[in-house]
């Protein structure tokens, strides 16, 4: 009686399961916020997760989870198309069930076709990753996923482990997915900081002077030294991200992208920041006399009639040469007064006479 009951659920199970068969899915990821995808089947859930950029293709990895309780089937997935033949002399042994659709003894199970071992058995509450494959970011990818339920001894199992024990197919479900996959683009989050970290290196330059003067307080290297740091780091996390994705080949945008921040940063060259402060000059008093009121005109009367005196015998040449000595002095180094170059050449040529007499 109980046997019948479940034979009866296992009947009914089927039954309802033909409801998904060649079902098409499609399958929506992309590199920023959406990594993984997960169809809810009635017995398995179908992870696809986006791992990495393979040139112009979205490495993405394809698992199973077998998800049946009351009563529990393994999920059977095959690479090539064993005949029932084949299926009896595999290790573990399997078979059709009775009333399977199909001539007895000419019956084939599909398979996938993609990159994994020779087949898949996935009891209940286990996963397994089936593969992994290249999804083009322009095309997509179309992936027929067959799968097999069947039953088998729960108590075998314990007892032989999986590949010992034998597996009657019950149903076929295939699954037609359709994967697509958005290409990589510059809001990416490790991008997006490391520009701004670029961004931020080269305008923190735009104020910067490094002084070469002997008499500063710190050298020259000592000066650039936080900044070449800075350049150095940023040169050596952008080669690290293009080395952890050697498939990303010169063309790709990524590519593109990051090589476009590392010739930026390469490009700064710290020397063309040089400058002498102007803190090291030596400090210099500013002239003050009681003839820096006067003007360049009024100068050159003072020394006109200061040589008449000296001609004319009223005051002494000793007096006359400070006189001369003061007023040159004022004239060359008041730098508040405005030059009048109609009276430089006067005041210098009476300065002379005054000196030479």
């Amino acid at each position: 009686m109980i046997k019948k009951i479940l034979s009866t659920c296992c009947l009914l199970i089927c039954f309802c399961l033909s409801a998904w068969a060649n079902q098409k899915v499609t399958v929506k990821l992309d590199t920023e916020n959406n990594r993984d995808y997960i169809e809810n089947l009635a017995f398995a859930n179908i992870k696809f997760e986006y791992i990495y950029n393979t040139g112009n293709n979205a490495r993405v990895r394809v698992s199973v989870e077998n998800i049946t309780q009351n009563p529990p089937f393994a999920i059977l997935v095959f690479k090539k198309q064993p005949d029932e033949k084949e299926l009896k002399h595999n290790k573990p042994k399997i078979e059709f069930e009775k009333k399977y659709p199909g001539e007895k003894g000419k019956r084939i199970a599909d398979g996938c076709h993609e990159g994994f071992k020779n087949q898949y058995v996935i009891i209940p509450a286990e996963t397994d990753t089936l593969f992994t494959l290249d999804v083009p970011f322009t095309s997509g990818k179309n992936l027929v996923l067959p799968f097999y339920l069947a039953k088998y001894k729960p108590k075998d199992l314990t007892k032989k482990g999986k590949n010992n024990i034998s597996y009657t197919i019950l149903q076929e479900q295939i699954f037609d997915f359709d994967i697509e996959v958005q290409g990589w683009t510059e809001n990416d989050p490790t991008y997006v900081a490391t520009k701004k970290a670029v961004d931020e290196f080269i305008a923190s330059l735009n104020e910067v002077k490094f002084c070469n003067n002997r008499k500063h307080s710190t050298g020259l290297k000592a000066q650039q030294s936080k900044y070449q740091t800075t350049k150095e780091n940023l040169i050596n996390n952008i080669n690290s991200i293009l080395e952890d994705h050697r498939g990303w080949m010169s063309t790709d945008t990524p590519h593109i992208a990051y090589s476009k921040l590392l010739k930026e940063v390469q490009a700064v060259n710290l020397d063309n920041y040089i400058s002498d402060c102007g803190r090291h000059s030596p400090s210099q008093k500013k002239h003050k006399c009681g003839y820096c009121s006067s003007s360049a005109q009024q100068l050159y009367y003072k020394l006109d009639s200061t040589y008449q005196q000296l001609y004319s015998g009223k005051i002494a040449k000793d007096k006359a040469v400070k006189i001369a000595k003061d007023i040159q002095n004022c004239y060359q180094n008041n730098k508040d007064r405005k030059k009048d170059s109609s009276y430089e050449n006067k005041i210098s040529s009476f300065y002379s006479r005054i000196i030479n007499y």
